[in-house]
């Protein structure tokens, strides 16, 4: 029997719905997180994301809200 994706990494591949690529305003998915992002939301919480578009190639932050 097959073992359940993991729910991180599904979480990882959907698109979110409430964010949209600031460069390009196309839909964003998110990825994993870096280690100085980590670091990061010891002060602010925030999740990577990356654009959808393959001629944008737009990664980084956004704070969780």
């Amino acid at each position: 029997m097959p073992t359940p994706p993991d729910r991180r990494t599904a979480a990882r591949k959907t698109i979110s719905t409430s964010h949209a690529c600031p460069r390009c305003g196309k839909d964003i998915e998110r990825t994993g997180r870096r280690t100085i992002d980590r670091a990061l939301s010891i002060f602010v919480p925030v999740l990577r994301f990356r654009c959808t578009a393959a001629v944008c190639e737009w990664e980084g932050n956004i704070k969780r809200t």
